[in-house]
């Protein structure tokens, strides 16, 4: 049996897709022993943000413009903002 190499790193500039049938992610399960819960995860996420979308309305905060919005992003395992982004959640009535 191979021997897992512990770097996640280099898939990171790799076009391939999580879902697909592409042997480059073997490291990280694929088929029957693959992660039983990966499809289970993905819909919950999904479901977790159409219930924010539907519930609430978001708006920056007061004193803030869309101009001042800092969109640079910071690489790593993850693409993430590198300043966090303030919005305000309220909720909307009919």
């Amino acid at each position: 049996m191979g021997k897992f190499r512990g770097v996640p790193e280099r898939f990171l500039n790799s076009p391939i897709d999580v879902k697909g049938l592409n042997f480059e992610l073997i490291p990280f399960g694929a088929g029957r022993r693959g992660c039983p819960g990966n499809a289970f995860a993905v819909v919950m996420n999904e479901l977790a943000l159409a219930r924010l979308v539907h519930k609430f309305n978001f708006a920056l905060p007061e004193g803030l413009k869309l101009e001042d919005l800092d969109m640079t992003e910071v690489s790593g395992i993850a693409i993430r903002r590198k300043s966090p982004l303030l919005a305000v959640a309220t909720t909307w009535s009919i």
